[in-house]
């Protein structure tokens, strides 16, 4: 948790967003708040990690109830099962500790500071106070641009030099028409508060997309879940995860394939990312680990539920809880000395050269979107572009 000096400290002017930051007090930890803006306040959830380790997390469930920019609320809260992400009431963590005294609710005081978000809570049990903390916390925000800038800009013929010396065994691959910032499609619409989403979105999802499956969508299945979220996300509907591919020119071909041909911008250039999987904490149960959970990001394998682009993709997804994924990566590249993403910059100008070479892999918009669309736009690129 620590890793909030990467994020920017700047003016706020409202509350809406991913804070990360550290109380101190009686009872001190690191805590996450996660607000999504309504017309007429804001919702989310707060996730309060005690310093000290034989103490439960407890989440808090918050509406703002105003758009003040300070504001005082009474927040029910509860236990945080850090084996599966569930939530248990206090009464019945305390049948289970009895040595222990959990409050029910905590008093909550947010207010816009000139660096972040000032947070402070008090909880008492049978009148008596219990615990207190306060402290600033800084907002996870991401920029439209990347923050990773290659040295050079390459030539095709030299990319492909380049991505030889991978190990296709420890390295994943992304590509992108323009180095726009690492972020997912869900916190690209300014929403982070992850335990709305599952519980109103996801569902909602699940019920219109049943008349168009053959598989019946159990969403309490986290196996389920992530075929859901992949599909999803290859058909345009937001979602917490960032498309990823085991290969450089399946990368290279999403990078370069929407680009006009002789583009008349000489100095605009496609990105390929690659990423150390191998090297990179992974958590095995992100997609059900998704709300109420320390900042993380994960590549997994999801399954390919009614998805016929995954395979010839060559698909993997890296599910996110925070905005700003690229602070997240430098900060453990300082922690532990370790690159973990390296960046490819190829000048628009080498499209035509790259797509003619990609097709003659069998990479063309044709096996990469199987069916009709895919197939109507490999003959447009290839007999009318």
């Amino acid at each position: 948790m620590g890793w909030t000096s990467a994020i920017q400290k700047s003016k706020i002017e409202l509350m809406q967003g991913h804070w990360i930051g550290f109380l101190d007090g009686s009872t001190p930890g690191h805590v996450v708040v996660d607000l999504d803006e309504l017309a007429d306040r804001f919702i989310g959830t707060a996730l309060f990690i005690p310093s000290d380790q034989t103490l439960p997390s407890t989440a808090a469930f918050i509406d703002t109830g105003s758009k003040s920019d300070q504001v005082s609320i009474t927040a029910p809260i509860f236990v945080v099962d850090e084996r599966d992400r569930s939530i248990i009431s206090p009464a019945e963590y305390m049948v289970n500790h009895p040595d222990l005294v959990h409050a029910s609710d905590a008093e909550i005081k947010l207010s816009n500071g000139a660096d972040g978000l000032l947070v402070s809570y008090k909880t008492t049990f049978n009148s008596q106070e219990i615990s207190q903390a306060k402290g600033l916390l800084y907002g996870s925000h991401c920029g439209d641009k990347s923050t990773y800038n290659p040295s050079e800009h390459i030539t095709w013929e030299k990319f492909k030099a380049k991505v030889s010396e991978f190990s296709p065994e420890e390295y994943v691959w992304r590509g992108q028409p323009e180095p726009w910032a690492l972020q997912t499609s869900f916190h690209r619409t300014g929403r982070v508060n992850l335990d709305r989403y599952i519980k109103e979105d996801v569902p909602r999802l699940r019920s219109a997309l049943l008349p168009h499956t053959t598989t019946f969508l159990h969403i309490d299945s986290a196996l389920v879940t992530g075929g859901l979220y992949s599909l999803a996300q290859h058909h345009g509907f937001p979602t917490p995860l960032l498309d990823w591919t085991y290969s450089p020119y399946v990368a290279a071909f999403f990078a370069l394939h929407s680009l006009p041909k002789s583009p008349d911008r000489k100095d605009s250039v496609a990105r390929v990312f690659a990423f150390h999987r191998s090297a990179w904490p992974q958590d095995p149960n992100a997609v059900t680990h998704l709300a109420l959970a320390r900042p993380h990001v994960t590549l997994q394998d999801l399954v390919p539920l009614e998805n016929k682009r995954a395979l010839p993709q060559q698909a993997l997804a890296m599910v996110s809880t925070v905005p700003n994924i690229e602070a997240l990566i430098r900060f453990q590249e300082r922690q532990n000395n370790q690159t973990y993403l390296t960046p490819f910059d190829l000048p628009w100008s080498e499209r035509d050269v790259a797509m003619r070479d990609l097709r003659t892999m069998g990479i063309t918009s044709a096996t990469m979107f199987p069916g009709i669309d895919g197939t109507c736009k490999e003959l447009r690129d290839r007999y009318f572009d």
